[in-house]
Formats: C-alpha cells, structure tokens, sequence
C-alpha cells in the first residue's frame, strides 16, 4: 500500500470514466451473488486445475474475510492478489491494446495489468463486507524507475476511505 503523497491524479474525464464503469460492476454486485460452484467449473473448463485452486483460495479469504477487521481486510486482499498474479499487459495476456478483465479472468491466468489488480481487489474487497462508499478506483501518475528520474506512466489504484475526509490508504500491485 502507498501514500496518496507518491501518486498523482489523472484528469477528470478519465476519473468520470472509471467511475460509470464501477458504477456497472456495483450494481452487478448487488443484484448477484456469486455462484461459487459455477466459477470452479469456468475456471476449470477455461484455465485449468492450477486456476482452481487459486479460485478456491480466494473463496476462502472472502469467507475469513467477512468476519475480519477493515484493515487487515484490505491488507490480506492486496497482498494475495499482488503474490498469485504476475503483472503483465493487456497486449501480452489478452492480445489486445486495452481490456478490462474480471476478477475469474485474471485469477485463472494469473496475469493482469493495474486495471484487472484494481478490479479483483474491489470486487474481493466488497464480497468481504467493506463498504462501497469506502472504495474507489483511481488512476493515477506513478513515479517509474530510478531515483531521481521524473518518469511517470498512467496507472490505477484502489484507494481505501477509512472517512470521507481522511487520506486514502493506496492498494498497488507496484
């Protein structure tokens, strides 16, 4: 997790756009609860026993998950996603420029870019009970190689609001 002091925000437009997105997967949420037999099955079919097993580890932190506290929520969720998926981009893992993928997707290839970290995690992140008003999704400019080079890429994090107006706790797969 990082400091909201070494991430920058990108534009708004690119924040209106992350925010109808995540506005579509709530409301997906919320009238769907996950039907965890049938993830087995499509992780099986699709990706293979190994995409399984990482699908049932999952499903047992979302369980642990619920009667657990906020914080150690958000650090059990980050430090799964960013130990079992290897960061890769859209180009390498889906053969396109740019793809969003689903928590199953990138779970059953293991791979993903900032986008599919973010979104696993939100969506893991709301399975376990934390509030939605607490989570967003954000794109931000990070800071890329060495000391003292001034490189920066688009990227994006979730952040998490303890309050509203308290500084957010950064989830990164960096």
């Amino acid at each position: 997790m990082h400091s909201p002091q070494t991430l920058t925000l990108i534009g708004k437009n690119a924040l209106r756009s992350v925010s109808a997105c995540l506005f579509l997967v709530a409301a997906v949420l919320c009238l769907a609860t996950p039907n965890t037999n049938l993830m087995l099955k499509l992780a099986e079919s699709r990706y293979g026993p190994e995409a399984v097993q990482t699908i049932k580890a999952w499903q047992g932190l979302i369980r642990s998950a619920q009667n657990t506290e906020a914080l150690e929520n958000l650090q059990a969720i980050n430090r799964f996603f960013n130990q079992r998926i290897q960061f890769n981009n859209d180009q390498q893992v889906w053969n396109q420029l740019d793809y969003w993928a689903t928590p199953l997707e990138t779970m059953g290839r293991r791979q993903g870019d900032c986008e599919d970290f973010s979104i696993a995690k939100y969506v893991s992140l709301l399975m376990a009970g934390v509030p939605i008003e607490k989570l967003r999704m954000v794109y931000v400019k990070a800071r890329v190689g060495s000391v003292g080079k001034n490189l920066t890429q688009a990227h994006m994090v979730l952040a998490y609001y303890p309050t509203p107006n308290a500084d957010p706790l950064i989830l990164d797969n960096l």
